[in-house]
């Protein structure tokens, strides 16, 4: 593929024709496929395209999600810390590496959680907006209830315990 560049100076114009080399092919791996989905209309609530969506799986990804909305909602405004208890530091699985008395900001702890899929800062998380794991289960019930997602048993913000499943259709108004 050819540039053309071209100039001019006062008194002179001129053009120069540089080539340039094409990019190495690079390659990224597709995403597997998701297992279940739903797209559903925000306004109407009628689902637009859906894959899977009345087979019961693990809801991990799922809890993670609405932990984090139900947190984000839950703290008062100006909330930008989030102290590391021994609890959230054991949590076994998907982790960060939180420690025990650490002070993440909200915003890494959120990015943990939802990227990283952490349990240890779904724990922590969870902490912060319930005073405990067990004082975080009404909250993240009502915001699984307002998000329509009826299925999901409330307190299970890591969704790592066997034989809990949940469906994709679930979670719609």
């Amino acid at each position: 593929m050819g540039v053309a560049l071209a100039s001019a100076a006062p008194g002179r114009a001129y053009a120069q024709t540089a080539q340039r080399r094409p990019a190495a092919p690079t390659t990224v791996p597709a995403a597997p496929p998701p297992k279940a989905w739903i797209l559903v209309d925000a306004d109407t609530g009628n689902v637009l395209d859906a894959g899977n969506d009345r087979t019961a799986l693990p809801p991990a990804s799922l809890t993670k999600v609405i932990t984090a909305l139900a947190v984000v909602e839950s703290l008062p405004p100006g909330t930008d810390t989030v102290p590391v208890s021994a609890r959230a530091a054991a949590m076994p699985a998907s982790r960060i590496g939180m420690k025990q008395g650490e002070v993440w900001t909200l915003t890494d702890t959120l990015y943990s959680l939802m990227l990283s899929s952490a349990n240890d800062a779904a724990v922590a998380l969870a902490e912060r907006a319930g005073g405990t794991v067990e004082g975080f289960q009404p909250i993240f019930a009502a915001t699984a209830a307002l998000l329509g997602a009826t299925l999901l048993r409330a307190g299970r913000r890591t969704g790592g315990h066997p034989g809990e499943e949940a469906v994709a259709a679930s979670v719609r108004s």
